[in-house]
């Protein structure tokens, strides 16, 4: 199993997946540190100075029902740890692992150079734009870092992205730019005359 990140919609199994299968899971060493730290009460605490900063009142119910804590690993989930550049070889398919971060600090990819397939996870999304969103603040500029590895994707050899939620994207590069004309647009409301 690869996990390309940390979201309970896409980790949320692996541990039981593991047990079961008895299988390696693969994920970057950053998500694997945020998969183990969430189900702990106390990372939810975490995040109550971070929304006073950004002035917002926490909110103890929303820390209760929120997705990514309800269904996220409810036990310690030992990865095999993989980073930019790294192989993984399934069958005819030789993947080589891609830094992604930027929907979340450690998101990871696989390609397939000879094939030019990418599994992008959700850095790239067909039908919606990703969440970027704050994480710590020792991730100073996730939207710069996002939008590098959008760029860094351009400028691949793919021919198909595999992504998740909602489809296959069979033309990475327009993709690409109407996420980045999107993100413009969205950013320009936001700015302040």
């Amino acid at each position: 199993m690869f996990l390309t990140h940390l979201h309970a919609d896409h980790s949320g199994l692996a541990l039981k997946f593991k047990n079961k299968y008895q299988g390696k899971v693969y994920c970057s060493q950053i998500d694997t540190d945020y998969i183990n730290q969430m189900k702990h009460e106390l990372y939810a605490d975490r995040f109550v100075s971070t929304l006073k900063v950004m002035g917002m009142k926490p909110d103890f119910k929303f820390f209760e029902t929120h997705p990514g804590l309800v269904y996220c690993v409810k036990g310690k989930l030992d990865t095999t740890i993989v980073k930019d550049e790294d192989k993984i070889d399934f069958g005819d398919y030789h993947f080589e692992v891609v830094d992604l971060s930027g929907h979340t600090p450690g998101q990871v990819g696989i390609y397939d150079r000879e094939h030019k397939i990418l599994f992008s996870g959700d850095h790239i999304l067909n039908k919606i734009t990703p969440n970027i969103s704050f994480w710590e603040f020792k991730y100073e500029d996730i939207l710069g870092t996002y939008l590098k590895n959008l760029d860094k994707v351009y400028n691949m050899d793919v021919n198909i992205i595999y992504a998740a939620h909602r489809g296959i994207i069979e033309n990475p590069k327009r993709r690409i730019d109407e996420l980045k004309n999107i993100m413009l647009i969205e950013m320009q409301k936001c700015m302040v005359y």
